[in-house]
């Protein structure tokens, strides 16, 4: 974990330690806070075969999000695919509380009469 963090680094990542401890936790299948009470676990081969396809498609610059199909926001779970868009952190604009409200209530209004009404 430690060289795959200190290689996005030198490859300018923002985040590396975050980006390879969302990547293995995806590829083993854990919460990220597993990766630290199993820390000492070493990888079979096959675990390590699946990591090195996430990394490699990471140091191709492919969003996290798109790597792992999922992002939170405001608390919130999403899936996510190459439909939606994500932009870079230097891209990010200002938001505060009640505008980030604003739009979750916007993003989540087509599915008000299809999910609440039916008591999802």
């Amino acid at each position: 974990m430690k060289s795959a963090m200190e290689h996005l680094q030198s490859k300018g990542f923002e985040d590396a330690r975050l980006n390879v401890e969302l990547l293995l936790a995806h590829a083993l299948d854990l919460q990220r806070i597993q990766l630290y009470l199993d820390f000492d676990r070493p990888l079979n081969p096959e675990e390590l075969k699946q990591f090195r396809i996430l990394y490699e498609r990471r140091l191709k610059r492919e969003p996290i999000q798109y790597i792992i199909g999922s992002t939170s926001f405001m608390g919130l779970h999403f899936s996510v695919d190459a439909r939606v868009l994500i932009h870079a952190r230097k891209q990010r604009l200002s938001l505060n509380r009640r505008s980030c409200s604003v739009i979750v209530i916007q993003l989540l209004s087509p599915f008000k009469y299809s999910m609440w009404e039916q008591g999802v």
